[in-house]
């Protein structure tokens, strides 16, 4: 065998030395990379649980890193208004709850556009205990249904829809705990079929959820928005965090497991539930498409969109009128896709 002049033959203790080096040559072009990455602000609405899983696994791969940005996390909570926040210049973009919301938001002169969304059937809804079940609206006529303040305005769509009157029940406001539906202080919950209803689960608790999809009223979960300014000065870096995006929610739908595991692993403080987070992330995978179709992913469901427009509009309560073409803008998602 001959060997280039150039191409000494190495001994095995030699490639291994090497073969070490060039390793932790990657490794410092990673956290160079890092180094290098210009800080992403994205303001949640909630604490840093499963419902974020997406962007944590773009976290945990460097996903965001290898498009030369950083994410940083502005935490929610049950204080934090994330349009008002992300219109305030805490981030340049947000995420939210409901296309309604945004829709509220714009009609009362925040120049907002809702650019994707994670899931586009949404997980919310009101929860009741099996042996008191509701499944339907009707069934919450002389029923107590525990709301908090910002659910007021979905179940008043609902409602409406089903040609009900909040009269017709006891609406009683509730907290961020579940106790009272437990207790049997209420009859209805509002709350999620990724959150609290997992969580009666795990305590040997049956109980139903009616989630808004299931009884036409539509919605999208985890919306992703941004004020009309910063999408035309920063579009391009938008665009790139949602490339990142689509990757982290690929890697979450490939394996939920590992993707609970590190919301759990990065979070120690908030002292989450490994089996809670594990089925929270698993049972979010059926709201990431609307029923019966599939979209590319982070893509804005506009049919559905359009529904919930036509829902909020009927309530009466748009301070001006709000159309679809105004509200959302899938141009970013496309071209995240496209690159």
């Amino acid at each position: 065998m001959t060997h280039s002049l150039f191409m000494p033959r190495l001994s095995r203790r030699h490639a291994l030395a090497l073969g070490g080096a060039g390793l932790l040559a990657a490794g410092l072009g990673g956290v160079a990379r890092a180094q290098q990455a210009a800080d992403f602000p994205v303001q949640l609405n909630w604490i840093e649980t499963g419902d974020f899983a997406s962007l944590f696994m773009a976290e945990k791969l460097d996903l965001d890193v290898a498009q030369g940005i950083k994410q940083s996390f502005v935490p929610g909570g049950p204080q934090v208004d994330p349009v008002q926040s992300v219109a305030g210049g805490t981030a340049p973009v947000g995420l939210g709850g409901a296309i309604t919301q945004a829709a509220l938001a714009r009609s009362n002169g925040i120049p907002v556009k809702v650019i994707g969304a994670f899931f586009r059937s949404s997980p919310v809804g009101l929860i009741s205990l099996a042996g008191n079940p509701i499944k339907t609206p009707q069934d919450a006529v002389g029923k107590r249904i525990g709301l908090q303040g910002g659910a007021r305005l979905p179940w008043s769509i609902i409602l409406k829809e089903a040609g009900i009157s909040e009269d017709q029940m006891t609406i009683v406001p509730v907290a961020g705990d579940i106790t009272p539906l437990v207790s049997g202080q209420i009859d209805g919950y509002w709350g999620t079929a990724v959150n609290q209803h997992i969580t009666l689960k795990l305590q040997g608790i049956d109980n139903h959820i009616m989630t808004r999809n299931t009884i036409g009223a539509p919605e999208h979960f985890l919306t992703i928005f941004a004020m009309e300014q910063t999408l035309a000065d920063r579009g391009d870096e938008i665009v790139s965090w949602l490339k990142a995006m689509i990757a982290g929610q690929q890697a979450v739908i490939d394996d939920p497991e590992a993707a609970a595991a590190y919301v759990v692993e990065r979070s120690p403080s908030l002292q989450l539930n490994p089996e809670q987070q594990k089925q929270q992330v698993q049972g979010s995978l059926e709201f990431i498409q609307p029923p019966g179709r599939e979209l590319p992913l982070l893509a804005v469901d506009m049919e559905g969109a359009e529904t919930s427009l036509e829902q909020i509009r009927a309530m009466d309560i748009l301070a001006a009128p709000v159309e679809l073409s105004d509200l959302i803008d899938q141009s970013f998602v496309e071209r995240a896709h496209a690159a």
